[in-house]
């Protein structure tokens, strides 16, 4: 008789045991996602999206890398380099755009670059003086672009060869004329060392990581089944206490009435 009325106090001791130590285990966690949570909440106050990451691990754990094709073009002492969307003047980041760039030159003292069906105008210092299209008189179907050998500015599209002025505002056909065309080349290695790191360091923004821990996705789908584990331990917990304070309710009202 005596051991049947212990067993609902073990049962009890048992199953506070078991909550105590699904505590322990959930709230590292539960404090990692309530930050994060927190953090994304407020996402736009804190930037988080024009935050970027530079740490080398993370960004090799995520796989940034260098894109495949860089075009890069030498324009005299310079030179210009498109990385996936991103146009540098050296180091410096001058334009984004997705269409890939087919040539630049030096003309007039500006930096001209080209994309299929664009002409880029900046100052040799980078800033953007204009876009000249074809609504401009721009001939479509860009392929290249170059200096002629009396100076002028000239281009090759599907149609021929045609040369302008400085001001883009008048075309003519130029068959015969003789140019230089710009052309691809590799980039030093110093300045693609420096190109690197700085498009590296522009390819991985802070809430996506931030996200990624939230969700348990930074550690691929195990942590997304951890984080589903650490939700119905949770759970567990929630209904654990329930019946331990119910537990030890009914065990207090018992108690006083035998008293009585």
């Amino acid at each position: 008789m005596t051991r049947h009325k212990k067993k609902p106090l073990v049962q009890l001791r048992s199953i506070y045991q078991w909550h105590r130590y699904a505590g322990l285990i959930a709230a590292l966690f539960i404090i990692i996602i309530a930050i994060t949570g927190f953090m994304l909440n407020h996402g736009s106050g804190l930037k988080l999206d024009k935050t970027y990451i530079k740490a080398d691990w993370l960004l090799n754990y995520y796989g940034i890398a260098a894109p495949k094709n860089i075009p890069s073009f030498a324009v005299k002492h310079d030179w210009v380099s498109q990385w996936d969307k991103q146009i540098y003047l050296n180091k410096k980041l001058i334009h984004k755009s997705r269409p890939k760039i087919i040539g630049a030159v030096n003309f007039n003292n500006m930096v001209i670059i080209s994309q299929q069906s664009v002409l880029l105008v900046f100052t040799e210092d980078g800033e953007l003086i204009e876009r000249v299209t074809g609504t401009e008189g721009v001939p479509s179907g860009i392929e290249a672009i170059g200096i002629s050998d009396d100076n002028q500015f000239a281009l090759r599209s599907s149609n021929g060869i045609f040369t302008t002025n400085e001001d883009f505002l008048f075309w003519q056909a130029a068959p015969s004329a003789i140019v230089v065309w710009s052309d691809t080349e590799d980039l030093p290695e110093q300045l693609y060392k420096s190109l690197l790191e700085l498009y590296r360091g522009h390819g991985l923004k802070l809430d996506r990581v931030l996200f990624d821990i939230h969700s348990g996705r930074l550690f691929g789908e195990l942590g997304i089944y951890f984080v589903d584990f650490i939700a119905f331990l949770i759970i567990f917990l929630a209904l654990s206490g329930v019946w331990l304070w119910t537990m030890r309710a009914i065990k207090q009202k018992n108690h006083k009435r035998h008293k009585k």
